[in-house]
């Protein structure tokens, strides 16, 4: 996959939106180089630390600057390399891979569905991140 395609995949992830949000609401940036805990709140619409996502990887916590989605099988990209500079409620941190509306059911995995953007851009998307009422290809 071209870093063109590759870009367009995750710009769709990040514009895709996901259900959840949490927000420190202290004004000030989170430090996304600490260790993950309990305690770490990132204002994301997707992807939290701790998601382990599913067996090829869609839906792993990720932040592009460590843990990355270099060791899962499939989902080697991370939605956060589209974030912004400054930390915000629209952010999605998961790893994803591009898949096709052709594809067959389940090519993104257990708990993930191929969504697709208005130009056909597709990428997998893990099912606790879609808005209610779509449904993914």
């Amino acid at each position: 996959m071209g870093a063109r395609s590759a870009a367009s995949v995750l710009v769709l992830l990040v514009v895709a939106g996901c259900g959840s949000s949490s927000n420190s609401g202290d004004g000030g940036s989170a430090d996304l180089s600490a260790a993950a805990g309990p305690d770490m709140l990132l204002p994301t619409r997707c992807g939290h630390p701790g998601d382990v996502g599913n067996s090829l990887g869609v839906g792993q916590f990720c932040t592009n600057q460590g843990p990355d989605c270099s060791t899962n099988s499939k989902a080697k990209s991370c939605s956060a390399l589209f974030n912004g500079q400054t930390p915000s409620p629209t952010d999605s941190y998961f790893c994803s891979f591009q898949c096709q509306p052709t594809d067959p059911p389940g090519t993104c995995g257990e708990n993930a569905v191929c969504l697709c953007d208005v130009t056909v851009i597709c990428g997998c998307v893990p099912t606790s991140c879609i808005p209610p009422g779509d449904g993914g290809a």
